[in-house]
């Protein structure tokens, strides 16, 4: 699965990377998403539901699309995780693409997150 996320702090950390403007907080009230399966993961379970989870915001859209572009049912409990509905399939690949917005006043930039995944089938014995 590949996870492509522009909403949280990069993992550099150089004092030179900083601008000289940035508010410190405001990359604390910034959303801030995750999900239950790792970028480009392969050899999940699809049997295991694929969650998103988002800190510090309201996920406003989460889609999960099959090899043939077709959506994978799932649904948004409290604004702020998602699950699939829907059975996911062995051997098949998918894209997960999230997309949250700020709980502050005035919100922050949405922040989109995408990944990539394939669910391999169990071996045989």
């Amino acid at each position: 699965m590949a996870f492509v996320t522009a909403c949280s702090p990069g993992s550099g950390g150089g004092a030179d990377e900083v601008p000289i403007d940035s508010n410190p907080l405001a990359a604390l009230i910034k959303p801030t998403v995750s999900a239950s399966v790792e970028d480009g993961g392969v050899g999940f379970s699809p049997i295991d539901p694929v969650t998103v989870s988002v800190v510090n915001g309201k996920l406003e859209s989460v889609t999960l699309l099959n090899s043939e572009g077709g959506s994978v049912s799932g649904a948004i409990e409290d604004d702020a995780t998602w699950v699939n509905t829907e059975p996911l399939g062995y051997n098949r690949q998918y894209v997960l693409e999230a997309v949250a917005t700020g709980s502050v006043v005035p919100p922050p930039p949405p922040c989109r997150s995408r990944r990539r995944l394939r669910p391999i089938s169990p071996s045989r014995t």
